[in-house]
């Protein structure tokens, strides 16, 4: 499998809207995309948006929740 760019998860988005996905089923995709690729960072972006109390990631907005 190819790795998706952000070109392609920007696409994803637009097709989520398209279709009247939930937006944040679109913004958990794209977080659990982020985490498997080992991209903690944009994981972690992902997942602040869902509003993801722990990601087992250490994602800096987790402390928070402490």
């Amino acid at each position: 499998t190819q790795a998706l760019t952000m070109g392609d998860w920007e696409r994803v988005i637009a097709v989520c809207k398209e279709h009247g996905t939930e937006l944040t089923f679109c913004a958990r995709m794209l977080a659990d995309a982020y985490r498997s690729k080992g991209d903690t960072l944009r994981a972690c972006y992902w997942f602040e948006v869902i509003g993801e109390k722990k990601t087992g990631l250490g994602c800096a907005y987790e402390k928070k929740y402490e």
